[in-house]
């Protein structure tokens, strides 16, 4: 299972995710997956669940040519949904409606640019949702997906999950932001065996100097980050996604 966690606000959005995939029994893994992958042009994918799948759905949304509208995220994972649904057993239909999608995109709605946080599952639809298998998270919010053994330990998921449901990042810069989200996942690296210490980050950020939105990602050892980011360089690492391996 992955850890993925995500923030955003007027002038930035993060979005994290491991590098471990794990067998289904969770008897084995494999580090150095990359599961943030970059979409062209506007911002990134990464999702938590059954492989195949989420690959299908990360390919639709990298290889659409032009989005009209945020809410063809949420029809191009339903018709994903439908399409592997047909073709699988019971079990693992209970594995794609317990699929997580994240997308982190820079959109432009009402000729206001802006940053977008938005979770996709089969398993948001319910009353609470409105019946709808998405949403976007409000600005501040740290929104994590957390990895099932972590989970299974109450106590110490709750501990944490409390914590995090307790921070904000709205009034913070991205310097801030990102020492934040990186403690969290540490934090979680450090209780669970399912999840890597090495991870994927993907930033979009407004600098107010070059008057310019930049698209930036970096790969590596979250703890050696979590070093980088209390020293207030972590930014200063971030690379073009475009000369990245690791995004594509």
């Amino acid at each position: 299972m992955t850890a993925i966690i995500a923030t955003r606000s007027e002038k930035f959005s993060i979005i994290i995710s491991d590098t471990r995939e794990n067998s289904e029994d969770g008897s084995s893994y494999k580090d150095g997956v990359y599961k943030l992958r970059y979409i062209p042009r506007i911002g990134f994918i990464s999702g938590a669940g059954l492989v195949d799948f989420l690959d299908m759905v990360k390919e639709e949304v990298i290889n659409k040519r032009k989005i009209s509208s945020i809410v063809e995220f949420s029809e191009m994972f339903d018709a994903t949904v439908k399409k592997v649904k047909n073709n699988v057993n019971e079990h693992e239909r209970e594995l794609v409606d317990n699929s997580y999608i994240v997308i982190h995109v820079l959109y432009e709605l009402d000729n206001n640019l802006e940053y977008y946080s938005m979770f996709l599952s089969n398993s948001y639809i319910n009353k609470e949702n409105e019946g709808s298998n998405g949403f976007i998270i409000d600005k501040g919010q740290i929104r994590v997906i957390y990895p099932k053994d972590l989970v299974e330990k109450e106590k110490t998921f709750q501990e944490i999950a409390e914590r995090v449901n307790k921070k904000n990042t709205v009034d913070l810069n991205i310097n801030q932001a990102l020492l934040e989200t990186i403690r969290i996942f540490t934090e979680i690296t450090r209780n669970s065996e399912q999840v890597s210490s090495d991870c994927q980050i993907g930033i979009q950020y407004y600098n107010d100097l070059t008057k310019e939105n930049h698209t930036e990602g970096l790969y590596g050892d979250a703890e050696k980050f979590l070093e980088l980011a209390l020293r207030n360089k972590l930014v200063k690492k971030f690379r073009t996604v475009e000369s990245l391996q690791q995004f594509k």
